[in-house]
C-alpha cells in the first residue's frame, strides 16, 4: 500500500493511502508501526480489529475538514459496536495522533 505525506497545519503525517478496495481494510490488522494513519475512500467507517483509539477527520471534496470524531474498537462491550459517519464528507483520515483541526481547515498532500 502507498504511504502519502500529507500536511496539518504545522503538523507531517505520514499516512496510508486506501483506494479502492484497500479502503474496506483501512487500518484493520495494522500495528501503526510504519504510518500515523489511513486516508480511507469513503464516509462510514467502522472499528473491527483495530488496536487503537482513533481520531476521525472527515472531509470533503476539496479536502477540507467537515467534521471530526474519536472512535473506539468494537469489544465486547455491545456499545462499541456503531459506525462513524458524515455525510458531508468524501473521505475519512484516520489517525491515532491527537491532530489540532478545527472545521474549514485544509488537508494537503506534500
Amino acid at each position: 500500500m502507498k504511504i502519502i505525506k500529507i500536511k496539518i497545519g504545522n503538523r507531517t503525517l505520514r499516512i496510508k493511502d486506501c483506494k479502492g478496495i484497500a479502503s474496506l481494510k483501512g487500518l484493520m490488522f495494522d500495528s501503526m508501526k510504519n504510518c500515523d494513519g489511513a486516508l480511507i475512500y469513503g464516509k462510514v467507517i467502522w472499528m473491527p480489529f483495530i488496536k487503537h483509539k482513533l481520531k476521525l477527520i472527515f472531509l470533503d471534496k476539496d479536502f477540507e475538514v467537515v467534521d471530526t470524531q474519536y472512535a473506539i474498537p468494537i469489544s465486547i462491550n455491545i456499545k462499541s459496536w456503531r459506525t462513524y459517519s458524515c455525510s458531508r464528507a468524501k473521505y475519512c483520515l484516520e489517525t491515532n495522533k491527537d491532530v489540532k483541526v478545527k472545521i474549514g481547515d485544509k488537508i494537503r498532500s506534500i
